[in-house]
């Protein structure tokens, strides 16, 4: 598969000559939403309004009956400073957010390095699994299957019937 990697700032400029959208999830909602990585939300909107299919690739044990719909509630948080880093690739630039360090906490800007992202199922076009393609809605008709799967124990296969 020819892929490119591009930074986040310039994804509406790249999205005309992209043919798909492949994103990993941490996981996959009751409700279809998907959570993934911070950014992925932006990715498949702007996707979406040119017209791009996203495909999301999660294995089924990423399932969960969990419901949300916005990415504060239940997230994880990182550490404010690594949005003040500049990567060493960008040389001796700055970082914009650079001179609230050495603000008083009542001028300085409250920074929020949220984790994870949550992403609508309209935006997504199907999930890859380890069952085969499937629709975001399929969550619950996975769950359900899984738990009805027979359990081993020892030699003997018992079934829930």
């Amino acid at each position: 598969i020819n892929c490119t990697y591009v930074l986040i700032n310039a994804i509406s400029f790249i999205m005309n000559r992209v043919t798909k959208v492949l994103l990993g999830a941490n996981g996959l909602l009751a409700n279809g939403y998907v959570a993934s990585t911070i950014g992925s939300s932006q990715i498949a909107l702007v996707a979406k309004s040119f017209n791009v299919p996203v495909v999301v690739c999660c294995e089924t044990y990423k399932f969960c009956d969990k419901v949300q719909t916005d990415a504060f509630i239940n997230n994880e948080l990182g550490d404010p400073n690594d949005l003040l880093n500049v990567p060493k690739s960008f040389g001796t630039q700055k970082s914009p957010l650079d001179d609230q360090r050495d603000k008083k906490s009542s001028d300085a800007v409250n920074l929020l390095n949220l984790t994870y992202d949550i992403t609508a199922p309209e935006f997504i076009a199907c999930v890859v699994t380890d069952m085969g393609t499937l629709p975001c809605t399929s969550v619950p008709v996975v769950l359900r299957l899984k738990n009805r799967a027979p359990k081993i124990t020892g030699n003997k296969a018992s079934s829930l019937y």
